[in-house]
């Protein structure tokens, strides 16, 4: 790789990831001080990319038809459950105008219980087949997950914003650390030919 494109590129890009990170964090403390009011604002965004997503996928069929099912299918899909996510807030009151989000919530909650179920199953068929006993305790663990998470589905439903919470503010941390990891590389970088405008 060339070091000229890396120097003047590739490690300029450190204060983006910076800026990344301090956004997760951001969002992440957010979802705590007001987990209704964040959780509905990025369904509602969720929805609009959804949105514009079924928009422009359904125009690119004028000029490429290629798999057309499908790009009709998702097309289709994506314009009615964004279009419902977008308009629902405005046009309804009470109760009715949380279903968006309500259906977010349990749709993941959901998916979490039937994935920790189905892992942990795998799993554990897979130490019984000579995996060892690492992948069958993660396995139980994960069918354990699974299962609690299907008897207390209201309950963990409730607890998604708080979960996704945890997880941006991790995650903004490491993107902080990977940030000024990769700023100091660039300054540790030696300056020689390769480096700046060539003469």
């Amino acid at each position: 790789m060339d070091q000229a494109r890396v120097s003047n590129g590739e490690t300029h890009a450190w204060w983006l990831v910076l800026l990344a990170g301090i956004a997760s964090i951001l969002l992440g403390v957010f979802v705590f001080i007001a987990p209704v009011a964040t959780t509905v604002a990025i369904v509602w965004f969720i929805g609009l990319y959804w949105l514009m997503t079924a928009i422009v996928t359904l125009v690119s069929l004028f000029t490429d038809r290629s798999h057309l099912g499908w790009k009709l299918f998702s097309g289709l899909l994506s314009l009615v459950v964004g279009g419902w996510i977008v308009i629902t807030p405005f046009t309804t009151t009470g109760l009715a105008a949380a279903e968006p989000t309500l259906a977010f919530l349990g749709a993941t909650a959901l998916i979490w219980a039937i994935g920790g179920i189905v892992v942990g199953i795998m799993q554990l068929a897979a130490a019984f087949q000579g995996g060892g006993w690492g992948i069958g305790v993660l396995g139980a663990f994960s069918l354990l997950i699974g299962i609690l998470i299907a008897v207390n589905f209201y309950v963990a439903a409730l607890a998604v914003p708080f979960v996704y919470g945890i997880f941006a503010i991790a995650g903004g941390i490491a993107e902080i650390i990977v940030s000024f990891r990769v700023r100091s590389a660039e300054h540790a970088m030696p300056v020689g030919p390769g480096r700046g405008v060539p003469a």
